[in-house]
């Protein structure tokens, strides 16, 4: 590095040779060139300039008489008991007298050092100076006059091998006086070439002055020796030897070093050298010390200390150590692999190329770094961290700091307090540590952890991982594919574009999404989500959380202990909003109140939806009742043995696994079961999944209910099964071909009914379907009142048994023919019903007669047999003492007259019973024609009514 011309035009007072040299300065401010060899330069006293030149060089700006760093030591104490020798000229003494003294100080482990303190010159030959004066003075001075002063070295050696020894030590001068009323007082004099600071106690009585690095110390008053008031410390470094001037009274003046130490002192640094020092080439070692010190290293691997002061420090090129010390620093690392310690004070870090290392050290620094994998750390302090080029590592430490990570990818530590950190371009690394953290990713894809505190994060561009800690914490992203953690408490979540991951964590969160499909988690806590655009996932957790999916097709997850939620799918955009229940253990009810709204409840914890246009249920037993729905709704009810009713829109359901009943709803619209079973895993004669139509009307059961034979199966032109049922129902059975779901026995395998015991007989206590009535209930009869029921009977016959015996199979009556019955009826074959002759509009030979169903079919088109399908099909029969015309369905028809055909259609029991009550009955078994009716009419009665043929059909109109 060539030399400023400046320098070249000072460099001609000291100069080394090539060889390896060793070189003090002066007090004065010197010129110093040491330069080839491995040199050992000190500068001492002064403003110096120091030039190492070529070769490892060590250099001092003030190291004063030698050239080791200090061992730390206890306070100086000279005793007259510790006086060793004494050597003394004239009879007031001389230079160069001296005493020396053991046990002046003690090392940290347990040496003992000795002193020889040196009288140097005195102001006064006159005065005399006295060691170890028998009065207890171990320094006393007779002044010829107030003012005199005396100088005095002290130096340390070991006193095994005689070597100077360097101390860190304090040296207290105690009872400086002042005569009151004569005007002179007692002085201490010292400067900044021995020592760096001086204290005085809080309530000094003392007069202190400083002129550059001098400083006096005068006495006021009369004081005790005990006195804190009137004592005075020095402290010093590295040193081999100290100086200090007294200044006598008028008259005697002791004084020593006590080896106290002031309590709780007010200590004020000295001014130390300003020096300049040039490392030149070499691996130069450079000690600023006290003073606002140059120090350049130039060329090599330098390490430059500036100590004490605003020092200025540049390593040039190599690896440089830089150690900025106490005072406002400036420190440049240069090319190389540097490492920079700005220490104590208000520093400035640099570095030029390579991997550099800075420490900021106390106090408020700057460390900038330039291009390299560098290392920096701000120490305590509100530092400013900024990074340019490399992959670097930034850590704030104490105070509120601000860190800018610069281009590529770092790793950056907040740090205790409140941190501003910007990441900047690349994938970087943040912590933001203790504190309310300001942190910003910048583009890249970025890891930011806030810690502790309320901080703000926001993610910048590029795939960001964000997480906010324990505090409220503000998360927000910029562009591309971000996960966001709130962690513990309150926190703000809000993302922008991109398929992005929201985690609110404990604690009542507000989660904002805006485009994307995005994953929203609420947590613990009771949370506000919003989905914004595109397909969000919104997961709820626990607590009472609000949640809006907004536009699109949203689906919020729920689990166990899912919390009293409120839940708005939205309806913007590509609207399709779906409740996922799956993740819950225990089966749920789920009750609309309207069009895509409505409740869920596990029994502990409620949903309140809107806006939702699918569910999918749990794997469990769940209760669906979508009938106050009209807009239409899919449910997947999951495995379990679930019961969903349907709403009046067009539904889809998907039942599941397990045994679910389907119920449909009347007046719906074109309902879609996705899966339903037709294997009967129980053989129990019914389908796994069971259609409920009971509330469905215009068919042939009573109130108009629906029953087989009213339900049309075509084909919905991709293969399915497509129910129509009277009112205008329709079902698509997704899976189930028109053939497997055509006759009556499939329908009634899968749910639908197709004959019941429910027409309605005249009882004394009203109306009562047939198949309650009970043996002992009064049937109303139109001959002979109220009759008692002795004997009731019923059989079933299977699709089976009527394909087989197919004149069994049951007539159908509708209202409106012939006789009007109040609802449509089934009727056995042979089972009669009353006929007016008016009714027959011709005379007959009795005014009424009985008709049988299979006969008035001929007569009447709103009586017809069932089809070949039909079944099963149950027939109920009520006995009386003797054949009555009773009332079912508001017309009149018959009790049960036991003719040998209708006795051997009855099971084995139901004749068994009837043969205990008509024994005459058990002859006519056999029998046939007019023997048999002759012999029931033996045992029982005959008929109520004259019972037409169907010879008496003829020339009869059809109606």
């Amino acid at each position: 590095m060539p030399k400023p011309d400046w320098l070249a035009d000072l460099l001609a007072t000291l100069k080394g040779t090539g060889g390896k040299d060793k070189i003090a300065g002066s007090t004065s401010d010197d010129v110093i060139e040491a330069g080839g060899g491995a040199d050992t330069v000190a500068g001492e006293e002064g403003n110096d300039v120091i030039d190492g030149g070529a070769g490892d060089d060590v250099i001092y700006g003030d190291m004063g008489d030698g050239f080791d760093q200090g061992a730390d030591a206890s306070p100086i104490e000279l005793k007259i008991g510790n006086i060793q020798s004494i050597s003394h000229d004239g009879s007031t003494g001389a230079a160069g007298n001296y005493a020396v003294f053991s046990d002046v100080a003690t090392l940290e482990d347990g040496t003992s050092i000795w002193g020889k303190l040196v009288l140097v010159e005195k102001s006064n030959a006159n005065m005399s100076v006295e060691f170890g004066y028998t009065d207890g003075a171990e320094i006393l001075l007779d002044g010829d006059q107030a003012g005199d002063q005396a100088t005095f070295r002290l130096e340390f050696f070991d006193p095994a091998t005689g070597e100077p020894v360097y101390l860190n030590s304090t040296a207290t001068f105690n009872d400086i006086d002042d005569n009151s009323g004569y005007g002179d007082a007692e002085a201490v004099i010292i400067d900044g070439n021995s020592f760096t600071s001086f204290g005085v106690s809080s309530d000094s009585n003392l007069t202190t002055s400083t002129d550059g690095n001098l400083v006096t110390a005068t006495g006021t008053q009369y004081n005790s020796y005990t006195d804190q008031e009137a004592w005075f410390s020095a402290g010093f470094e590295d040193r081999s030897s100290i100086e200090f001037t007294l200044q006598t009274r008028d008259g005697l003046a002791g004084f020593t070093l006590s080896g106290d130490v002031i309590d709780d002192p007010v200590v004020t640094p000295i001014e130390q050298g300003a020096d300049t020092v040039l490392g030149g080439d070499g691996n130069d070692i450079v000690y600023g010390q006290g003073g606002d010190d140059s120090l350049l290293g130039e060329e090599g691997d330098d390490s430059l200390d500036g100590g004490d002061g605003d020092d200025v420090l540049d390593g040039g090129e190599g690896a440089d150590t830089l150690i900025g010390g106490a005072g406002g620093d400036t420190l440049s690392g240069g090319d190389g692999n540097d490492y920079i310690d700005g220490g104590e004070g208000n520093d400035f870090l640099s570095t030029g190329l390579g991997n550099d290392t800075l420490v900021g050290g106390e106090g408020d620094d700057t460390l900038q770094n330039s291009a390299g994998d560098d290392s920096l750390v701000g120490g305590t302090g509100n530092d400013s961290i900024i990074a340019t080029d490399g992959n670097d590592t930034l850590e704030g430490g104490d105070g509120n700091d601000t860190l800018y990570g610069g281009n590529d990818n770092d790793v950056m530590a907040g740090g205790a307090d409140a941190d501003l950190m910007y990441g900047e371009a690349g994938n970087d690394s943040m912590d933001g540590g203790d504190g309310n953290d300001v942190m910003d990713g910048g583009s890249g894809a970025d890891t930011l952890i806030g810690g502790l505190g309320a901080d703000t994060i926001s993610g910048g561009d590029g795939d960001d991982y964000i997480e906010g800690g324990d505090g409220d914490d503000s998360l927000t992203t910029g562009l591309g594919n971000d996960t966001l953690i709130g962690g513990a408490g309150n926190d703000t979540l809000r993302n922008s574009a991109g398929d992005d991951s929201l985690v609110g964590g404990t604690g009542d969160d507000s989660i904002v999404a805006t485009d994307g499909n995005d994953t929203l988690e609420g947590g613990d806590g009771a949370d506000t989500m919003y989905g914004g655009n595109d397909d969000d996932l919104l997961v709820g957790g626990s607590g009472a959380d609000l949640m809006h999916g907004e536009a699109d097709a949203d689906t919020f997850e729920m689990s166990d202990g899912f919390g009293n939620d409120t839940l708005t799918g939205g309806e913007a955009g590509n609207d399709y909003d779906t409740v996922d229940m799956s993740g819950v253990t225990t089966g749920v009810t789920v009750t609309y109140t309207g069009d895509e709204a409505g409740t869920i409840t596990d029994g502990t914890d409620t949903i309140t939806f809107s806006e939702i246009e699918a569910l999918n249920l749990t794997d469990q037993a769940d209760l669906v009742d979508a009938s106050a729905d009209s807009a239409g709704t899919v449910i997947d009810a999951g495995a379990g043995d679930d019961t969903v009713t349907f709403g009046a829109g067009d539904d889809s359901i998907t039942s599941g696994i397990g045994y679910d009943e389907l119920i449909l709803s009347s007046g719906g619209g074109t309902d879609t079961i996705t899966d339903f079973s037709i294997s009967d895993d129980d053989l129990d004669g019914f389908y796994n999944d069971q259609l409920d139509v009971s509330d469905l009307t215009g068919g042939t059961g009573p109130a108009g209910a629906v029953r087989a034979w009213d339900v049309s199966v075509s084909d919905d032109g991709l293969g399915n099964a497509l129910l129509t049922f009277p009112s205008g129902e329709k079902l698509v059975l997704q899976g189930v071909t028109p053939a497997q779901m055509t006759t009556a026995q499939q329908m009634y395998s899968a749910g639908i009914p197709c004959f019941t015991p429910d027409v309605l007989i005249a009882t004394q206590r009203g109306s009562v379907p047939a198949g309650q009535i009970r043996v002992g209930d009064m049937l109303q009869t139109a001959d002979n009142g109220y009759q008692q029921v002795i004997w009731t009977g019923s059989r079933t016959l299977s699709p089976a048994d009527l394909a087989r015996r197919p004149h069994l199979r049951p007539y159908r009556l509708r209202p409106g023919g012939l006789l009007c019955p109040e609802r449509p009826m089934l009727l056995s074959p042979q089972h009669r019903l009353l006929i007016g002759r008016k009714a027959l509009g011709r005379d007959r030979q009795f005014d009424e007669s009985f008709l049988s169903a299979k006969l008035l079919a001929e007569l009447d088109t709103s009586c017809v047999q069932l089809p070949g399908e039909s079944g099963p099909v149950t027939y109920v029969h009520l006995m009386t003492e003797q054949h009555e015309v009773i009332f079912a369905e508001g017309i009149a028809t018959e009790t049960f007259w036991p003719g040998p055909e209708a006795v051997r259609g009855l099971h084995t029991d139901g004749r068994r019973e009837l043969f205990e009550l008509f024994p005459g009955l058990t002859s006519a078994i056999g029998l046939s024609g007019p023997t048999a009716r002759r012999q029931v009419c033996k045992a029982y009665g005959g008929l109520a009514r004259y019972a037409m043929r169907r010879c008496d059909l003829q020339n009869l109109p059809v109606f």
